[in-house]
């Protein structure tokens, strides 16, 4: 495989993300290179029986593999007072979701590794199952080709993780009829069957995707008591005080005249029970969620009996985290990068300094047949980002085609109608509704010419379609529309050891791997 990252000029993918990073927060902390004495801070803040229940529980959540050397090593990390974490996270997407979840968990790896190595430290590298997530319509897909698979059992309002693994049988079975005949691809669904038929819930069965794929990292389902008994202090702090909500800023986004990703909320918890994940709101003074009431010391107490039944939101979430993990760095894409930033004001409120926030790196795979076809439309004035539209405006001008509005013959009617005709009483109107009638005239002879070049020109637009529909499928980045499955039947295997080769090139964010 080839690697390179191609110029970024004309991206339009996380501009406004990484300009506020580069002007408002650019001598904050957060985005700046870690160091071993910040290592060594994230390390000795998190105390030996915070790493010990961790530890604990990890094994529990790993006990299908009792013997495998690299997972007790991982976990016995942790119990180390220097180590630290790296951690990505998503949802339990069946089959796990696209092709960016993987290239996520590769580069946690990868940096994790470049840590340890760096700053001679102990960096363990972890994958946030979102398991209380209950919006199932965004997990129960999975895309290929032409072909949406979908299981087809509905549930509504459940934390996703709580469902059994079950449920995704029937689809996987649909999954082998279809494309078993591809060899490389019903290996790959074979490895599907066992995780979802194995027993356990979704959780269980994306651990066990997760431990096939990418061995080297763990995954930390965070829906534990203990795990919840761990950050007591936060969800006291939230209910009695509403830190988050209190400090919010919504400036940058005023500014821009966006609205901030995660709306701030005086309540950004749920209420979890029996399985059901229902959102707890603040009125007068009291919470309530589902029928329940709870005065701010009413659901203290019920949280320090049950802290199982609390639940963070989206924006909660990360805070949660970095009470539960000693984490030293979060990797994530612009979307979940814009959530980060909207914590920015709580962590510096609350002196929590230490974390990382990186924007991960975006992968598109090419084959053979793609770098053919760039190298036929490639010019000067084309570039990677370029869209159908502007492809199609940059070819017919070098076809000398004027604008799709541009009217020049109304142009010079316009200068002679007003010399001769504006000056004679009584015909304004109608040398105006002439130039109009010329002007229509004008547009759809445009039109027509535009689309007899375009027709007699056809194999070089076709050509770009061709490129595009493998680079940017239904205008989307590559990696958001292909999933593991596209990468099998292109590649003929799931190679994920190359994302570690192609991120020891020097990059700007996007790197391109192409087959040789």
């Amino acid at each position: 495989m080839n690697y390179f990252s191609p110029d970024n000029k004309h991206n339009p993918y996380g501009k406004w993300v990484m300009s506020r990073i580069n002007k408002d927060f650019k001598n904050e902390r957060f985005f700046q290179k870690i160091t071993k004495n910040d290592i060594l801070e994230r390390g000795n803040s998190y105390g030996i029986k915070k790493r010990k229940i961790l530890a604990q529980v990890l094994k529990d959540q790993y006990q299908e593999w009792p013997e495998d050397k690299n997972i007790i090593s991982n976990i016995n990390k942790i119990l180390n007072p220097a180590s630290v974490t790296v951690t990505c996270g998503h949802q339990l997407c069946l089959g796990l979701g696209p092709l960016y979840v993987h290239s996520k968990i590769k580069e946690t790896q990868y940096f994790s590794n470049f840590l340890c190595q760096e700053h001679n430290a102990i960096v363990i590298p972890i994958f946030w199952m979102a398991t209380e997530d209950h919006d199932y319509e965004e997990i129960r897909h999975l895309q290929f080709q032409d072909h949406k698979f979908s299981i087809k059992k509905s549930f509504k309002g459940r934390s996703v993780g709580s469902l059994p693994a079950d449920i995704a049988t029937d689809v996987i079975k649909e999954m082998i009829e279809k494309l078993g005949s591809n060899q490389p691809l019903n290996e790959l669904l074979e490895k599907f069957q066992i995780a979802y038929t194995k027993g356990g819930s979704l959780a269980d069965a994306t651990r066990r995707l997760i431990h096939e794929m990418h061995p080297e990292v763990l995954c930390i389902d965070a829906s534990d008591k203990r795990l919840k008994d761990m950050a007591l202090d936060l969800w006291r702090d939230e209910i009695l005080t509403q830190s988050l909500y209190n400090s919010r800023d919504t400036s940058i986004w005023d500014n821009a005249k966006r609205t901030p990703p995660v709306p701030f909320n005086e309540s950004m918890m749920f209420y979890l029970k029996d399985g059901r994940r229902t959102r707890i709101n603040f009125e007068n003074g009291n919470y309530y969620s589902d029928g329940i009431f709870w005065s701010p010391k009413d659901l203290v107490e019920e949280i320090q009996s049950h802290p199982e039944r609390i639940s963070p939101n989206a924006l909660l979430r990360p805070i949660y985290q970095e009470f539960i993990l000693p984490n030293m760095a979060y990797i994530g894409g612009f979307g979940e990068v814009e959530y980060w930033l909207q914590l920015i004001p709580y962590f510096k409120k609350m002196g929590k300094l230490r974390i990382r926030i990186m924007p991960r790196t975006s992968f598109s795979w090419w084959t053979k047949s793609i770098s053919k076809k760039w190298k036929k439309i490639s010019n000067d004035d084309v570039h990677f980002w370029i869209s159908k539209k502007d492809f199609r405006e940059n070819f017919l001008k070098t076809q000398g085609i004027m604008e799709e509005y541009s009217y020049p013959l109304y142009e010079a009617a316009k200068i002679v109608i007003e010399s001769e005709y504006n000056h004679e009483l009584g015909v304004q109107e109608s040398a105006k509704s002439w130039l109009q009638r010329i002007k229509n005239d004008e547009k759809r002879m445009n039109k027509r010419i535009r689309r007899n070049v375009i027709k007699r020109n056809d194999h070089d637009l076709k050509k770009f379609k061709e490129f595009r529909d493998q680079h940017y499928p239904n205008d989307k980045l590559q990696e958001r529309h292909w999933t593991v499955l596209d990468l099998v039947y292109n590649f003929g295997s799931f190679t994920s050891s190359k994302y570690l080769d192609a991120l020891t090139v020097q990059n700007n964010g996007f790197i391109w791997i192409l087959e040789e």
